[in-house]
């Protein structure tokens, strides 16, 4: 009995030390409609706290401080020299990011913190990008960042060109870069298999996930999803996000263009 006591006394203690570990990352869940309502929907994005996180000349870095996350920028990749910030945004809150398409001229996004990365949503076709450090050629610990898009997601990345992402008949991820002024447009294979991203001092990992109609072999999807959206409140307000980057730098939710 005695045994017994002291096991279910140190199996208590590690579930209260569990329970109260730190959010590891920052998480923003997409949504279609005002107030985060509706179906979710465009980019959804989870960035490693307390990190720096390079990407091509410049990083960037989160840190929860009480109910809110104030975001840095860095010139360089390596978070050294001129520190830009903070930028804070509260935790637990609907924003508001210009998209800039006529069609669909914002979309919404939920910030929320939690141990673990949100992942894609296993019902809907998506691309799935994880960012490792340059030093984590196996892809098995933390990310830096993790980002899935829904299929065939549109946006504007500088005023004359869109990137859309989707998913071929082939299941393979592919980047459309297109120039709204000459219409020309410029279609990249996306895959990667913890391949080096040297421009990023990182290694990624891209695939598509979800059921995908077009292809005939089982769809890739994740039995072990964890949906943070039951844990979401009720938010009513939305906010408007401000990047406070300096110019030429893109704010966490884009991607870089490959063409001119």
């Amino acid at each position: 009995m005695k045994y017994l006591i002291t096991i279910l006394v140190i199996l208590s203690c590690l579930l209260l030390t569990n329970a109260h570990k730190p959010p590891k990352y920052m998480n923003y869940v997409p949504y279609n409609g005002v107030n985060c309502t509706g179906p979710i929907t465009g980019h959804g994005t989870s960035y490693l706290l307390n990190t720096c996180i390079p990407f091509e000349s410049y990083a960037l870095k989160y840190v929860l401080n009480g109910s809110n996350i104030e975001s840095y920028y860095y010139l360089t990749q390596n978070c050294t020299g001129t520190e830009y910030g903070p930028s804070t945004s509260a935790v637990d809150a609907c924003y508001r990011f210009r998209q800039g398409t006529s069609a669909n001229p914002y979309f919404y996004s939920y910030l929320s913190v939690s141990r673990k990365a949100i992942k894609p949503p296993k019902n809907q076709l998506t691309l799935y990008l994880k960012s490792y450090p340059e030093s984590d050629d196996s892809c098995d610990g933390d990310f830096n960042w993790s980002k899935y898009v829904t299929n065939g997601t549109t946006w504007f990345i500088y005023t004359n060109l869109t990137e859309t992402l989707y998913c071929d008949s082939n299941n393979k991820p592919i980047e459309l870069i297109c120039n709204t002024t000459t219409s020309l447009c410029d279609a990249t294979v996306k895959y990667a298999t913890c391949d080096p991203f040297p421009q990023q001092l990182a290694n990624l990992i891209t695939k598509c996930k979800g059921p995908n109609p077009q292809y005939s072999s089982s769809s890739d999807s994740d039995s072990d999803l964890e949906n943070l959206l039951d844990d979401l409140v009720d938010e009513k307000i939305t906010y408007d996000f401000v990047s406070h980057l300096p110019n030429g730098l893109h704010h966490p939710l884009a991607s870089v263009p490959k063409i001119n």
